[in-house]
Parts: C-alpha cells; sequence; structure tokens
C-alpha cells in the first residue's frame, strides 16, 4: 500500500491502491466531571481523563498574557525599536517564591507577596477556599501584589 494523505475529507493516495478496512476507535463523548477534568470516552467504552481545565481566571490571565506577547510582535514587525513603552514592574521586596526559586505568581499575573498585618484586612488578600486569611507563622497577610510581566 502506498502513502497515504489526508486532506480535507479526501484520502490521497501516493504509489499505491487504498481499501477501505474497519473502522476504528473514535470518540462517543466528550464532557467534564464534579472535579473539573475533561473526560473523554471512546466507541470501544475507554475512557481517558485529559486533566483538569483551567479556572476562568487563569484563562482571562493567558489570555491578557498572549494578547501582550502579540502587541509586541506587530510593534516589532512595524519596525519599532521598544515596542512596549511601559518599563518593567518591579520585584517587591518580599515577593515569595517557590522550591526552583522562581517567583510565584497568581493566575491574575500578580506577584505574591506577604503584608504586614496592620489590624486591617487589605483588598488584596488571598484566602483559602473555606475564607480563612492565608498568612505565615509571623502573621503576615498573603496578599497579590505588583502585576508580574
Amino acid at each position: 500500500m502506498g502513502l497515504i494523505i489526508i486532506q480535507g475529507r479526501s484520502p490521497i493516495v501516493i504509489g499505491g491502491s487504498s481499501r477501505r478496512g474497519v473502522d476504528g476507535v473514535s470518540v462517543a463523548s466528550v464532557g467534564i466531571n464534579e472535579d473539573k477534568h475533561l473526560i473523554i470516552t471512546l466507541t470501544n467504552g475507554v475512557t481517558h481523563d485529559a486533566g483538569q481545565l483551567p479556572s476562568s481566571a487563569e484563562v482571562e490571565a493567558l489570555a491578557r498574557q498572549l494578547q501582550a506577547i502579540t502587541e509586541r510582535v506587530k510593534a516589532l514587525e512595524d519596525g519599532a525599536v521598544n515596542p512596549d513603552p511601559d518599563p518593567e514592574p518591579e520585584i517587591p521586596e518580599n515577593a515569595l517564591a517557590g522550591p526552583g526559586g522562581g517567583l510565584l505568581v497568581s493566575a491574575s499575573g500578580k506577584y505574591l507577596v506577604f503584608a504586614a498585618n496592620a489590624g486591617t484586612t487589605p483588598a488584596n488578600a488571598l484566602t483559602h477556599q473555606n475564607g480563612e486569611l492565608l498568612t505565615n507563622s509571623a502573621g503576615q497577610i498573603l496578599t497579590s501584589g505588583e502585576a508580574a510581566v
């Protein structure tokens, strides 16, 4: 049998003849379970968990980052020397780093920082899903600070 290339809906056979075989396995259904995982069920009954779907905030943050990158690339293509007139934000001194040393950033693109507990809850304070403030052993409140680019 020759090389078969699928283009659109019509196979193109190069160097041989084609014959239709038995239909293979295909996708029977796609759904999202209660844990927000994409579940794919095949016609042979096999089910695959394709992983957890991102939250809308994560998708929006990624969309904003992609838009900024697209605008920079377009400006460079148009001959701009400095396509981003806004300076990079300074990294806060109290920005948190993960185990690998990389700075921790929220889904909305803000550095995670600890703020001194001044007796009032800052508007950008982060909470556990049960509503409790996230704090460190010194009583500082975890907040989302300056935008990370």
